[in-house]
């Protein structure tokens, strides 16, 4: 890591899947070769967070996209693109708003969805209708 600098005092809070708080030790910015298309080539993050006991590498979508970055997610992989140079086509389905880091999808007041599924002898049916908009 470059430019590492120790965290002082207690670290930054970390919540995992599992809702354990892991603790950052310090940050500093990082170099990656990444592959793009047929090649590679060198990226920095900077402002990456060291957290010891974190057994995977994570990158946050909430703070990449604050740099002008736009995430695409399909079935098996993520694609990060410059946002001056990213276009959008089709539809938008659904959004999500981000609270607190973490994208929460744009839904309408709970107690109006179980409303729809208050028979639960046809509950498959309005489950299979619900989906098949999507």
């Amino acid at each position: 890591m470059n430019d590492y600098s120790e965290q002082k005092g207690a670290g930054l809070k970390v919540t995992v899947a599992n809702d354990e708080n892991l603790y950052s030790a310090g940050s500093g910015s990082m170099s990656v070769r990444v592959k793009v298309n047929s090649g590679d080539c060198v990226k920095t993050i900077s402002k990456v967070m060291h957290v010891p006991n974190l057994s995977v590498n994570l990158l946050s979508v909430s703070e990449i996209v604050k740099k002008d970055y736009v995430f695409l997610f399909d079935a098996d992989k993520c694609k990060i693109y410059d946002g001056d140079d990213f276009v959008a086509q089709g539809e938008v389905k659904m959004t999500g708003t981000e609270i607190n880091g973490m994208y929460r999808l744009d839904t309408v007041d709970a107690r109006s969805n179980i409303s729809e599924f208050n028979d639960p002898t046809n509950a498959h049916a309005n489950v299979t209708k619900v989906t098949s908009n999507l």
